[in-house]
């Protein structure tokens, strides 16, 4: 059970990391729909934001608060991940990080002075999945379809439908790259996340992005280490 569930927060950590997209209509904050502020070459067509996300695993008895910070249109990015879960009759809360800088994958845990990093070509077909470029044969052996449209949250969203072996169902629905909704289940397990909140075009502080000085990240050979 705690594999199954590690493997399936591992999935949908990768499904935003990786920001599996369409380039829908932006409904925004101000400035959003500006030709300074939108860029459609970049991973997300808005040039910075904060997105606060929330995953529920009920099976697991508790939930993840993630906070994605994305800058020059997500050359720049990271995951701040809160984790409360309840086991064996304990409350058991951890914050993590993961970050892409520098053609590297960067995970750490708050509190430990140890972390990991790995290459994105370690996950390749994962690391492909944006359902707005993807040819068909890539969706075909992906197991992904587009089922239609839908409204979350005010946003025009496209709903994708994936199913593959190894790798769970799973059903997304995505705004401007961002995974607005998704519901994933593996070996009984299911895990549900949606969007709490946006802020597009923001100004991130100051070492936003800069990784930690007294962690040591240590090299991971794939996605079967995660």
């Amino acid at each position: 059970m705690k594999k199954s569930f590690s493997f399936l927060f591992a999935l949908a950590s990768l499904v935003y990391l990786t920001s599996c997209g369409s380039n829908g209509d932006n409904n925004g904050s101000s400035d959003a729909g500006s030709a300074s502020s939108e860029n459609s070459n970049g991973k997300y067509p808005i040039k910075s934001g904060i997105v606060k996300t929330k995953m529920s695993a009920p099976m697991m008895g508790g939930d993840i608060y993630d906070e994605l910070y994305f800058d020059a249109w997500g050359a720049q990015e990271k995951h701040k991940s809160v984790a409360s879960i309840s086991m064996l009759g304990q409350n058991i809360e951890t914050v993590s990080y993961t970050m892409m800088k520098d053609g590297w994958i960067y995970s750490w845990t708050e509190g430990q002075n140890t972390g990991s990093k790995m290459k994105p070509q370690d996950m390749d077909e994962m690391a492909d999945m944006n359902f707005d470029k993807m040819s068909k044969e890539m969706m075909d052996d992906l197991g992904i379809k587009k089922i239609g449209t839908e409204t979350i949250k005010g946003k025009s969203c496209d709903k994708y439908e994936m199913h593959k072996d190894g790798m769970g169902d799973g059903t997304f629905w995505v705004w401007k790259n961002i995974p607005m909704r998704s519901e994933m289940s593996m070996g009984g397990v299911s895990m549900t996340s949606e969007v709490e909140s946006i802020q597009e075009n923001v100004n991130h502080a100051s070492g936003t992005f800069d990784l930690p000085a007294d962690v040591i990240f240590s090299e991971m050979g794939g996605t079967d280490q995660m």
